[in-house]
C-alpha cells in the first residue's frame, strides 16, 4: 500500500497539529476521582506497572519467568527512571544469561495483560468517558472542521485508550498497520508498539503444544522471531497466538522503535511542516524520538506543554527547545486542559 506523507486537504495546505501522548497521558485520563473500583484499574505506570494489585498475580502465575523482575522492581526506589535505568542494564545482561532473555520475554507477556486488563476495566467502569474522548472532539471541532487542520497523534503508551476515543469521532485504526496512516485528516503513531500488535513466530514452535506463549518464553533462543509486525484483537487469546507482543521494554536510553518504519518515516518526513506542537504527560526522555523532533521548526511552532506542575512543564518545554512561559506550559495536567480553555486557545493560535 503507498502512503501518503501528507495531508491533502485542499489545495492549499492547511496548518498540521502534532499530538504527543505519554504515561501521564493516559494515568490521568480520567476529570474526577473515580473511587473504587474504578481506581484499582487506574492505568500503570512506572512502578505501578510492578505494584501489588490483586489481578496483577494471575499475570505473574501464567508467565512465572517474570517473578524475579517483578521482586526487584516492587524494591526499587527512584521512580520510573531508575526502572528503566535497571531494564536498560537487565536487557544489557541478557547478552549473556538465557535465563535472563526468558524473564525479558516473560515480562512482554506480563505487561501486554497488565495494560490489556487495567485499561478495559478502567474504560468500562468508566463508561468511556475519558479525557482521550473529549480531547479527540475537540480538536476535531476546532482544528480539523474549523481551520481545516490536520492532525498526528503520537503515543508512547502501549494501551488502545486514544484509539479508541478516535473511533468515537468516527476515525477507526487498527484493523491493520496501514489504517493507522491511511486517513487524510487523521494519523496515530505509536513508536513503542501497541497491546494489539505482534511478531509473528516464523519458526521453532510446536504447533500441537500450547499454550504458545510459554514455548516461546522458555525457548526464545530456538525461535525465529519476524521483524515485521501483524495486529491482532488485544483480547484475543494471545497464550496460543504464535507471535511475540510488539512492545517495548520501557528502558532509559530508549534506542529502538517497535512500529513500522513506514510508521516512522511518514513522522520524520512530517516533522518541517508541523505547525502546532502539543504535549500532555511526556517527559520527553525518548532520544530516538527527540532525534525526529530535531526537523521542526522552533521559530515558528506553537508549541504547549501540559504535565502535572508548573516546573515540570517548563522543564519539558526547555528539554524539548520550546517555549517554557504561558501560554505554553499547562501545569495542570491532562485534565485541566480538557476542562479549561488553554485548549481552545492554543488551537486557535
Amino acid at each position: 500500500m503507498t502512503v501518503e506523507t501528507t495531508f491533502p486537504l485542499s489545495d492549499k495546505p492547511g496548518p498540521v497539529l502534532m499530538v504527543i501522548c505519554g504515561a501521564g497521558a493516559s494515568y490521568d485520563s480520567v476529570n474526577f476521582t473515580p473511587g473504587y473500583p474504578a481506581d484499582r484499574f487506574r492505568p500503570p505506570m512506572g512502578q505501578g506497572l510492578f505494584e501489588n494489585r490483586d489481578y496483577f498475580g494471575g499475570f505473574i502465575d501464567q508467565y512465572g519467568e517474570v517473578r524475579p523482575i517483578i521482586h526487584r522492581f516492587r524494591s526499587i526506589s527512584g521512580g520510573a527512571v531508575a526502572i528503566e535505568t535497571e531494564l536498560e542494564r537487565l536487557q544489557a545482561d541478557s547478552t549473556n544469561r538465557t535465563a535472563l532473555r526468558r524473564q525479558l520475554t516473560a515480562l512482554r507477556y506480563y505487561l501486554q495483560r497488565v495494560i490489556v486488563t487495567s485499561t478495559k476495566q478502567w474504560s468500562d467502569n468508566l463508561h468511556g468517558v475519558t479525557n482521550y474522548v473529549r480531547l479527540v472532539d475537540d480538536i476535531d471541532a476546532l482544528w480539523v472542521e474549523r481551520r481545516h487542520g490536520s492532525v498526528c497523534y503520537v503515543t508512547f503508551n502501549y494501551d488502545t485508550l486514544l484509539d479508541g476515543a478516535l473511533g468515537q469521532i468516527g476515525v477507526h485504526m487498527g484493523q491493520d498497520l496501514p489504517s493507522y496512516i491511511a486517513d487524510p485528516r487523521y494519523k496515530l503513531i505509536k513508536p513503542h508498539g501497541s497491546v494489539n500488535w505482534f511478531h509473528p513466530v516464523l519458526s521453532g514452535i510446536s504447533l500441537n503444544n500450547h499454550p504458545y506463549s510459554l514455548q516461546i518464553i522458555n525457548r526464545i533462543d530456538e525461535m525465529e522471531i519476524s521483524d515485521q509486525l501483524i495486529t491482532q484483537s488485544e483480547h484475543s487469546a494471545i497464550d496460543d497466538l504464535p507471535a511475540l507482543p510488539a512492545i517495548s521494554i520501557p528502558v532509559a536510553r530508549k534506542t529502538q522503535f517497535e512500529a513500522p518504519s513506514e510508521h516512522i518515516d511518514f513522522v520524520r518526513d512530517l516533522m518541517s511542516s508541523v505547525t502546532h506542537l502539543l504535549v500532555i504527560g511526556w517527559r520527553g526522555n525518548e532520544e530516538h524520538f527527540r532525534g525526529l523532533l530535531e526537523g521542526i521548526d522552533r521559530s515558528r511552532i506553537v508549541s504547549l506543554v501540559a504535565t502535572s506542575g508548573n516546573a515540570s512543564a517548563s522543564l519539558v518545554a526547555r528539554s524539548l527547545g520550546l517555549s517554557a512561559e504561558l501560554p505554553a506550559v499547562s501545569p495542570g495536567g491532562f485534565t485541566a486542559l480538557v476542562q479549561g480553555a488553554e485548549l481552545g486557545a492554543f488551537l486557535a493560535r
